[in-house]
């Protein structure tokens, strides 16, 4: 009994180190973004979204569409906002409308490329 109860406890514990762990990252993301930091703001959002963190999925997916070059990325934007769009959250429509934008920009090749990583990204990070 004591056993479980030790192993009940450290998996409670483990779980909000790791939780606040993500949001951690997606706030100092956040916190370089407004200050025009943005390769900073990609390392942190981005991996906070790579964690399971569906606002910072959002926000990476944003980060890398709209930020200017060598940031930007489509494909992976792209690839972020089917994650967002397959969760089906609160920010599916938001996705979507710049999805479209990103899919009217790429050519055939890329829309190709972006649908095999969006179609991994799915299966790593749409929990």
């Amino acid at each position: 009994m004591r056993r479980h109860l030790l192993i009940v406890l450290v998996t409670l514990f483990a779980s909000t180190a790791f939780a606040e762990n993500v949001i951690e990252l997606r706030i100092t993301g956040v916190e370089y973004a407004a200050n025009g930091d943005y390769k900073s703001a990609k390392k942190y959002l981005c991996k906070s979204a790579r964690l399971g963190y569906y606002t910072a999925q959002v926000e990476c997916g944003y980060l890398l569409q709209s930020s200017p070059a060598p940031i930007a990325d489509p494909i992976k934007a792209y690839a972020w906002l089917s994650v967002v769009i397959k969760r089906n959250g609160t920010d599916t429509a938001f996705a979507k409308d710049i999805k479209e934008a990103i899919i009217s920009k790429l050519t055939r090749e890329q829309k190709a490329k972006a649908d095999l990583m969006a179609f991994k990204y799915i299966g790593l990070y749409a929990k």
